[in-house]
């Protein structure tokens, strides 16, 4: 009798400490949600079957939560720089730089805690000081808008329309980033001062500029009229018209095309390297605004395929050219070249 009487206090003693020591660990779960707070903190947690998975998604849960909150809020940031038609385009961009900039890791994210799950497995705990993060921004923010006043005062100088819708759009794109920025600071909880300049009269010469100059495409040598026809493709795509001939142009858009097929020893296909030597010309003053060579490679079973890939990428690759010099966001994406 006294042995089961000792059988059964051990139990008992074993089932408080297992008690004991479930109530230590909420307590413990309970202090550390405590120590970041809502007010100071934006949190989001995640579970993964190893430690690492569960800190990786943990992290990509906290940027998910937080940028999409970044999109859903910019475009009504975006319309306070400006109303009207004149910001149309500018809101468009906007929301293409938004996609861009918040498909990224949130800079400042850190693990808070993990441990392990009942169940099998670890949960993790994401954090991001707002304050912390709020101070990168607003720093990043001073620095757009003193990017933005320096634009403004060198466009005064420029003349030409080329020249002055590559400035301007670059203004914009600056002004994007700031949407952006100002919209990080508002999702955070920490607000920047309201934008209290004008930028219509900017914006509505921007799409004035889009919208009447037009750009001639004048190319000589082998595939010139294929390279020609899938560039006007690009380039239209881009938001720009083409000219029926260089007189009626803001920008020429002047080069030359060569082909050279490639002896490569690849039974199954044919390789073939088409390039380009391309000058992108100010009509106004002469002037060239960039200039440059690209050249691409590709391979095929069928060497007029292998061609005509070639040629479709080496277009690519020019519009992503043209498309920064004309001081766009958002270029085609360049293929592959030579060495791939």
């Amino acid at each position: 009798m006294k042995r089961v009487r000792w059988w059964v206090l051990l139990i008992l003693a074993a089932l408080v400490m297992h008690c004991a020591g479930g109530a230590v660990k909420k307590e413990e779960e309970t202090a550390k949600a405590e120590s970041f707070d809502a007010q100071k903190y934006l949190t989001a947690d995640a579970v993964g079957p190893t430690e690492g998975e569960a800190k990786r998604s943990a992290l990509a849960a906290l940027a998910a939560v937080f940028n999409a909150r970044v999109r859903a809020e910019t475009q009504s940031t975006a319309t306070s720089y400006v109303d009207g038609q004149a910001g149309e385009q500018f809101e468009k961009q906007v929301a293409q730089m938004v996609r861009v900039e918040t498909d990224v890791q949130l800079q400042g994210a850190q693990i808070g805690w993990v441990h392990p799950e009942e169940g099998g497995g670890y949960r993790a705990l994401a954090v991001l000081n707002r304050d912390q993060a709020a101070g990168r921004w607003r720093n990043e923010l001073a620095r757009l808008q003193a990017e933005l006043d320096a634009g403004q005062t060198g466009l005064a100088t420029l003349k030409g329309r080329l020249p002055r819708l590559a400035a301007l759009n670059r203004l914009a794109a600056t002004m994007a980033a700031m949407a952006v920025t100002e919209t990080r600071l508002s999702v955070l909880g920490r607000p920047a001062m309201p934008v209290d300049s004008d930028y219509t009269a900017m914006l509505a010469e921007r799409s004035q500029l889009v919208n009447g100059a037009c750009f001639f495409i004048e190319m000589e040598g082998e595939s010139a009229a294929h390279f020609a026809h899938s560039l006007e493709a690009l380039i239209t795509a881009q938001g720009y018209r083409l000219c029926n001939s260089a007189e009626q142009a803001a920008g020429l858009i002047r080069g030359e095309v060569w082909i050279q097929p490639l002896a490569l020893d690849h039974r199954n296909a044919r390789f073939v390297r088409a390039l380009a030597d391309v000058t992108l010309i100010d009509q106004d003053s002469g002037d060239r605004m960039a200039a440059f060579s690209e050249n691409v490679r590709k391979g095929h079973m069928d060497e007029n395929e292998a061609l005509r890939q070639a040629i479709d990428a080496l277009a690519q690759t020019t519009a992503a050219r043209i498309q920064a010099a004309l001081g766009s966001i958002g270029a085609a994406p360049a293929a592959e070249t030579d060495g791939r």
